[in-house]
């Protein structure tokens, strides 16, 4: 039996090296090259399994032991060149497919990239009745969205308390420098302190992207992610009055909001305007060149946005498929949540919903045109266009455009990232509700349709 597996894949591994040894890329249309794309994937995805399972097959045998590792992840992870992550994920993803029989088949047809597939067992295997659930989303949405509902799958029912105060107990900061000469760190927390260090590396990041901008630099977010720490550790240490220009180091970093609609752009009537809508904003983020109108990003800095039902902050606890969550973090317990909002946590709001609508936006501060934006942003969460998926940084687009006596309501506003906020000014179009949206070109050409929308 072993012959005939290694023959085979002997065999499609030899066909693989032919194909790719002879590639012309140049010769291919655009559309060519998005089949073989897909073609390769599949290749990938179904490696992938075969992968997994000989990985989970290596840990139950013990055969990584005699290699001298400490541990199967530290064993695959210098014989596959892969991070440790990466490997443990790889085998704790293959010790659940004997028990998640959706998973099995989905990983052995290739249906699934590795990472869907860690996070598919990685949830199900706590949570097997929402096994089918979470399926559906790996195979109608993207990793983000897969992640999300894995997140809200794990805070149902008892359980998200604890999983806070471990998280709390666990939490823990390491640096120092590396064999490489470079200096690292390592950091895991809460979710509701993580999130208030994120958006405060968020306000921080925006000003060296401009920054950057200015200076025609060109660089991955990771990149201005590492600089944007650097600025936020410059900042907390420069004692008030010390020199540094408000430009450069802002002595808070408030939330900034701005909306414009398709034709125009809506910037405060004079420079201290801003400070009405958003005390201690800072408006830092602006095109390159000095004739450009002011831009300002409309995601929220530094605040943290909270999203909870109604009803479980009534009774303090979720139920059913009710939520307490911070987005792109993760569940919190409620009564966390109303404990920050008893002590008026000033990083801290919370958005109140019963379904899709708002019912309160509760916050010590309240300023009504600044929250409908974060309700917005809250209740998006990244780029309407279909297929987009980017959320960060995001824009506020009306439907209606104020040009054409478009209302300043929930309804009417939605989020949009830069390059297609701009595209509306070019008349392009998104039109439908949500989870039916279409982008049109000028001409009324459908250009992208969400899953199902005719």
């Amino acid at each position: 039996m072993f012959e005939s597996v290694a023959d085979r894949l002997d065999e499609a591994i030899a066909v693989v090296d032919g194909v790719v040894g002879t590639l012309e890329p140049g010769t291919w249309s655009g559309e060519q090259a998005l089949a073989h794309l897909d073609r390769f994937d599949h290749l990938v995805r179904l490696s992938g399994g075969g992968r997994a399972l000989a990985a989970g097959r290596i840990d139950a045998a013990g055969a990584w032991k005699r290699s001298g590792h400490r541990s199967v992840s530290a064993f695959l992870a210098d014989r596959l060149g892969i991070s440790r992550g990466e490997a443990l994920a790889m085998v704790h993803t293959a010790t659940q497919l004997g028990s998640l029989g959706e998973l099995d088949a989905a990983v052995r047809a290739g249906h699934l990239s590795a990472a869907q597939a860690a996070a598919v067992a990685e949830c199900a295997g706590e949570h097997p009745d929402a096994e089918a659930e979470l399926m559906a989303v790996a195979r109608a949405g993207s990793l983000r969205d897969l992640r999300d509902r894995c997140g809200q799958v794990a805070s149902r029912g008892e359980g998200a308390e604890e999983r806070h105060q471990r998280a709390r107990r666990q939490r823990r900061c390491v640096d120092g420098t590396r064999s490489d000469g470079s200096w690292g760190l390592t950091a895991s927390m809460s979710p509701v302190d993580g999130a208030i260090v994120a958006r405060a590396l968020d306000a921080h990041q925006r000003i060296v992207f401009d920054e950057a901008r200015r200076r025609g630099e060109r660089d991955g977010f990771a990149a201005y992610r590492a600089d944007a720490l650097v600025r936020m550790a410059q900042h907390s240490v420069t004692p008030a009055g010390g020199g540094a220009s408000s430009a450069s180091a802002p002595s808070t970093v408030g939330p900034i909001v701005a909306t414009r609609s398709a034709g125009t752009t809506k910037a405060p009537e004079n420079p201290g305007s801003a400070a009405d809508e958003a005390p201690g904003a800072t408006d830092a983020w602006r095109e390159p060149d000095a004739g450009a109108t002011a831009r300002r990003v409309s995601t929220p800095r530094p605040t943290v946005i909270v999203r909870i039902d109604h009803a479980a902050l009534w009774r303090g606890c979720t139920a059913g498929d009710e939520v307490s969550e911070i987005a792109g973090v993760g569940p919190v317990p409620v009564s966390h949540v109303r404990d920050l909002l008893a002590r008026a946590d000033p990083l801290v709001k919370a958005l109140v919903v019963r379904g899709r609508d708002v019912a309160a936006l509760a916050t010590v501060d309240r300023h009504l045109k600044d929250d409908l934006r974060l309700a917005v942003l809250e209740r998006d969460r990244r780029c309407q266009v279909p297929g987009c998926g980017t959320t960060f940084p995001l824009e506020i687009d009306h439907h209606q455009p104020v040009a054409r006596d478009g209302p300043e309501t929930y309804e009417n506003l939605r989020a949009l990232c830069g390059p297609h906020h701009e595209m509306r000014d070019q008349g392009y179009e998104l039109v439908g509700p949500p989870g039916a949206r279409q982008w049109l070109a000028p001409d009324g050409t459908v250009l992208a349709a969400d899953p199902g929308c005719c």
